[in-house]
């Protein structure tokens, strides 16, 4: 099972490749539209049953990532990083908690402060004087 990291760099290096792939078929579509008249089929049901069932292999294989990676760009254009409420949630945690210890601190006038979340420390601010005894505020 690949990790997270390694899927999607697998999916930054195959995504120019389908996007690729997406612009030649687009391309092909044009060239048959732009130049149908002068084709021999004189009509779509002269045209072979297996391209027809080629083209729906493609568009059907390469669909999902393609939809998936342009959706995920519109969203950051749109909303920038708003878009991912764990990320935004880590971003204001990361930068909140820190400031809420040190106010804690000056506020109270403690030496030491100590944010902890399910038995894990969090963020700390200044250091523990020798002899100090901890109090848990809930």
């Amino acid at each position: 099972m690949r990790s997270d990291g390694a899927g999607r760099r697998l999916y930054q290096v195959l995504l120019p490749f389908l996007l690729l792939w997406y612009a030649l078929v687009v391309a092909g579509l044009v060239a048959v539209v732009a130049t149908f008249p002068d084709r021999p089929i004189g009509s779509l049901d002269e045209i072979p049953w297996w391209s027809h069932a080629i083209a729906f292999a493609v568009v059907a294989l390469t669909w999902a990532p393609v939809s998936a990676h342009l959706d995920r760009g519109v969203h950051q254009l749109a909303f920038g990083q708003r878009d991912n409420a764990y990320e935004v949630a880590g971003h204001v945690s990361r930068q909140l908690l820190p400031s809420v210890a040190a106010a804690l601190a000056s506020t109270m006038a403690l030496p030491y402060v100590q944010i902890e979340s399910d038995g894990r420390v969090v963020t700390s601010y200044g250091s523990v004087p020798d002899g100090a005894t901890m109090v848990e505020i809930r």
